[in-house]
């Protein structure tokens, strides 16, 4: 599977005399490395329950734990994800904690210099 990926701005807006409407601009690649290109596409909500909604939320929020969970290196049994904190997040950053494996393999590829600095930042 590539990683072709796509990319949302913050251009969100409401379409004039259209309320169950929203506009929405993004950057997609064909295949890694390829050109982007840029679509405003309009996302009409008319006749979508909550329910609906809700559950096409539930697909993105389950994709962004598992990345989350890949990001640590760690799946859980059971977690608990406060919506609002997924809204937060910023890409890439993972939100969550590093597993002490991980964090161990990281520590090992830092210089002299940087163990130092981490150490001083602990140490506070």
């Amino acid at each position: 599977m590539s990683k072709a990926n796509s990319n949302t701005s913050n251009n969100v807006n409401v379409v004039d005399n259209a309320p169950n409407t929203i506009e929405q601009t993004f950057k997609t690649r064909i295949a890694a490395g390829g050109d982007q290109h840029t679509t405003v596409c309009t996302f009409d909500f008319t006749d979508v329950t909550m329910e609906q909604l809700q559950q096409l939320a539930l697909r993105s929020l389950v994709i962004n734990a598992q990345a989350l969970y890949r990001t640590a290196e760690h799946v859980p049994h059971v977690d608990n994800i406060k919506v609002a904190d997924m809204l937060a997040r910023e890409r890439a950053s993972g939100g969550r904690v590093m597993s002490v494996e991980k964090l161990a393999s990281n520590i090992g590829k830092m210089s002299a210099e940087d163990k130092a600095k981490m150490l001083a930042l602990l140490s506070a």
